[in-house]
């Protein structure tokens, strides 16, 4: 008979909503504690969850709380101080996209959880979306042949998010680290998670600043960019420009931004090869040639769109049973860390104008 796992939530966004929804659905997982920093949150979040143990203080929660695993929804410069304290602790943890500032404090994580034999599971949805996986089978069938070049594009036309998301050093940039998160993972895992980054050139740009305080417009710039609140600020990039080589010789082509002089938002994620081409968004689309004439085929399938709260089910699901059975991890912590030597490589290459070579 299997146990019932204990789950504490640390912070109480918007997400954390989604993984209290998957956990309840689980017969072998409950949340039992929640911890944010307002009390006022807190509150209403144990009564309509029904949890009875509720922290504002993180360090409390992991110390006194009756649960064997964290999942943590946090700005991303409290990743690594919560990462490592609930895993000296013995905890599991789930954490949420990006999985660190930088790749030497995901390689920190890394290393503790080995040492404290616990889990550490990142947050890339993705791997768990029942549309990409059967792009990623399409890929392994080898019907597109050696990959050659990888198009990724997420391009809003006024999207920015307020709060800590502008902040530099509370998100780690923007869009790059944000957006990337999920795009970059996401063309490793689908090529058979083998490749990995070998050579990275970007660019990033600030923001347009004709774009903030739009007049009739319902994603306008964050307030807190007006005169009337001086004390905050909007220091991250709001577009980012890559090409990426992998160590299975494709190329990557990445667009990101947040807000761009575009008619509508876009996105875009293609893999080409040698023998045909593969479409993943906006729609599930083969490309190939079949008897000397060129066919565009499309899968009769009931995934063919992304299923958001479906993936984050299947992932918070995969969680449990990685602590049940000892699955092997589909996002663990070597993961994360490949994925942030490359946001901190395309960082470095914006910031010094050259392609950055990636060693591990």
């Amino acid at each position: 008979m299997s146990r019932t796992w204990k789950i504490g939530l640390i912070g109480l966004g918007a997400i954390a909503g989604r993984h209290y929804d998957a956990f309840s659905k689980l017969e072998n997982a409950r949340v039992t504690a929640l911890c944010t920093r307002s009390e006022k949150n807190l509150k209403e979040h144990c009564r309509k969850w029904g949890v009875e143990a509720g922290y504002t203080d993180y360090r409390r929660m992991i110390e006194e709380a009756d649960i064997d695993a964290v999942v943590l929804t946090l700005p991303p410069y409290l990743h690594r101080e919560v990462a490592l304290l609930a895993m000296e602790h013995k905890k599991h943890v789930f954490c949420e996209k990006p999985p660190a500032l930088t790749a030497a404090e995901a390689e920190e994580m890394m290393q503790c959880a080995r040492e404290n034999g616990v889990l550490l599971m990142y947050g890339f949805m993705f791997r768990f979306s029942r549309k990409h996986n059967l792009g990623r089978e399409i890929i392994q069938s080898g019907v597109l042949g050696d990959i050659l070049l990888i198009r990724e594009e997420t391009i809003r036309r006024n999207a920015c998010a307020a709060g800590w998301f502008g902040q530099r050093d509370l998100a780690g940039g923007g869009p790059v680290i944000d957006i990337g998160s999920h795009c970059l993972d996401l063309a490793r895992y689908m090529m058979g998670n083998e490749p990995v980054p070998v050579r990275a050139y970007a660019r990033t740009f600030a923001p347009c600043e004709n774009l903030q305080n739009l007049k009739d417009y319902q994603h306008g710039w964050p307030t807190f960019l007006s005169d009337a609140a001086p004390e905050c600020r909007y220091d991250v990039e709001e577009m980012g420009v890559a090409m990426i080589r992998y160590s299975n010789g494709a190329e990557l082509l990445l667009v990101l931004s947040n807000a761009s002089h575009i008619k509508e938002d876009k996105k875009v994620i293609e893999f080409i090869g040698t023998k045909g081409g593969l479409s993943v968004d906006p729609e599930l689309e083969v490309h190939t040639v079949i008897e000397h004439r060129l066919f565009n085929m499309q899968p009769v399938v009931d995934c063919a769109s992304f299923d958001y709260q479906g993936s984050i089910d299947a992932e918070c699901a995969h969680f449990v049973d990685c602590l049940e059975n000892g699955t092997a991890c589909r996002a663990d912590a070597r993961d994360g860390w490949i994925l942030m030597k490359l946001i901190d490589a395309l960082y470095e290459s914006a910031r010094t104008g050259q392609a950055v070579d990636i060693s591990y």
